[in-house]
C-alpha cells in the first residue's frame, strides 16, 4: 500500500518541523490510519498499531511511508509498534487477549497512542481513554459469541427464553423483591413485594440479559428531545434503531417504608403503550424520521398468581387518533412473569 498521495500533499518534510497543533495532528493520524484500513484488503484480521503519545514530536510522514511493513506482516503479527521518528520498533502475534479493558490499561501504563483495527474501522486509546469508537467486537472469540446470538428479528423468541428458562431460577428473580423476613414481619404469605423502584432493576436485568443473548449493543436511556428517557435501545446496522419501554405490574415498596406502596394493575399496560406510541412519534417527527424500526413494550407482571393467570393483553389499546399512524412500528413483546416462589 502506497502512501505517497498523502506525502505529496505534505511534502516530504516530516510533519514534526511542520507548525501543526497536536489535535490537528491527531486528526491527521486518525484519517491516515482509516484511509489505511479502508484500503487494507485484510479487514478481517485484528491487529493495532502503537504510537508515542508525545504527539508534537512525531514524525508522521516516516511513520506513513512505513504502514506497508503492517500490511506485509499481518497475519504472524497483530501488535505494530513505531517510534516517534517513525522507524518500525517491534511486532508480536498475540501480545493481548485483544479485550478491551486492555487496550485501554497498555496506552495508559506505556504513554501510547493504541490505534486497534477491528472488523468495523478503527478505534483510538490515549492516556488509556476511548477517543474513537467503531467496533463492538476486539477478539475472534467476541466473533464466535457474537455469531451464535440471535438477530434482532428474533427478539420474542429471546424473551420467551427469558422468561421461560432465565426467570424460572431463584436467584434470577429474588433480587427483585423484598426478603422473606420483611413479607414474614408484615404477615405476607404471597412474597409479591417488590423492592422501591422495581423498574431500574427490571430494565438493567433486562438489558444485560439482551446483550448476551443478541446481536448488537443494549444501552439504557435513550434520550428525547423532550428530555424523557427511553428505557433500552440498541442501534442495529449503523442506523436502524429499536427502542424497549419497561413497565411493571404488581405492589412495591416506597423508600423503605412498611406501610406505603406503589400498586399498578392492568390498566399500567394502557399506559406504557401511549407512552411508548408518544416515543416513537417524537423520534419520527422531531428527531430522526428514517432511523426507528421498532417500538416495543415490556412488561413484567409480579402479581399475585390469581391476577397474573388473568391477564388479556387484547384489552388494552391505544385510543389516541393522533399516534394510530405509529401503531405499524408499535408491538407488545411476552409478557415477563415474575414469581418469587422461592423468597430468599
Amino acid at each position: 500500500m502506497s502512501s505517497s498521495s498523502f506525502l505529496d500533499d505534505i511534502g516530504q518534510a516530516p510533519l514534526s518541523e511542520i507548525s501543526v497543533s497536536e489535535t490537528k495532528k491527531i486528526d491527521i493520524i486518525v484519517n491516515k490510519l482509516n484511509s489505511f484500513w479502508n484500503n487494507n484488503s485484510s479487514r478481517r484480521i485484528l491487529y493495532s498499531i502503537l504510537l508515542p503519545d508525545e504527539i508534537e514530536s512525531l514524525d508522521l510522514s516516516s511513520i506513513f511511508s512505513n504502514l506497508p511493513i503492517v500490511e506485509n506482516q499481518l497475519g504472524t503479527s497483530n501488535w505494530f509498534e513505531f517510534s516517534c521518528d517513525g522507524r518500525y520498533q517491534k511486532s508480536e502475534e498475540d501480545f493481548t487477549n485483544d479485550k478491551e479493558c486492555e487496550f485501554a490499561e497498555y496506552s495508559k501504563g506505556h504513554n501510547m497512542c493504541l490505534f486497534f483495527f477491528g472488523f468495523e474501522g478503527v478505534d483510538f486509546w490515549m492516556n488509556g481513554i476511548k477517543k474513537k469508537k467503531k467496533n463492538r467486537l476486539y477478539s475472534y472469540n467476541d466473533l464466535k459469541l457474537y455469531n451464535k446470538k440471535f438477530m434482532i428479528n428474533d427478539i420474542e423468541k429471546v424473551f420467551g427464553d427469558y422468561n421461560q428458562f432465565y426467570l424460572s431460577q431463584k436467584t434470577n428473580v429474588t433480587k427483585f423483591f423484598e426478603s422473606k423476613r420483611f413479607h414474614d414481619e408484615i404477615k405476607d404469605t404471597t412474597y409479591s413485594i417488590l423492592k422501591n423502584r422495581p423498574e431500574n432493576l427490571m430494565r438493567d436485568d433486562l438489558k444485560n440479559y439482551l446483550n448476551e443473548h443478541v446481536q448488537g449493543t443494549f444501552s439504557i436511556e435513550y434520550k428525547l428531545n423532550s428530555g424523557n428517557l427511553v428505557d433500552i435501545y440498541t442501534e442495529q446496522g449503523g442506523n436502524e434503531l429499536y427502542i424497549l419501554e419497561v413497565k411493571w405490574l404488581g405492589k412495591s415498596i416506597c423508600n423503605g417504608a412498611k406501610s406505603e406502596y406503589t400498586i399498578y394493575e392492568g390498566k399500567r399496560i394502557k399506559e406504557g403503550i401511549i407512552q411508548t406510541l408518544q416515543y416513537a412519534q417524537e423520534i419520527v417527527d422531531t428527531m430522526n424520521p428514517e432511523s426507528l424500526r421498532q417500538a416495543y413494550l415490556v412488561v413484567f407482571d409480579a402479581r399475585a398468581d390469581l391476577r397474573r393467570n388473568q391477564i388479556d393483553i387484547s384489552q388494552y389499546s391505544n385510543d389516541k387518533e393522533e399516534l394510530k399512524g405509529y401503531e405499524k412500528m408499535f408491538s407488545i413483546l411476552p409478557i415477563l412473569k415474575l414469581i418469587n416462589s422461592h423468597p430468599a
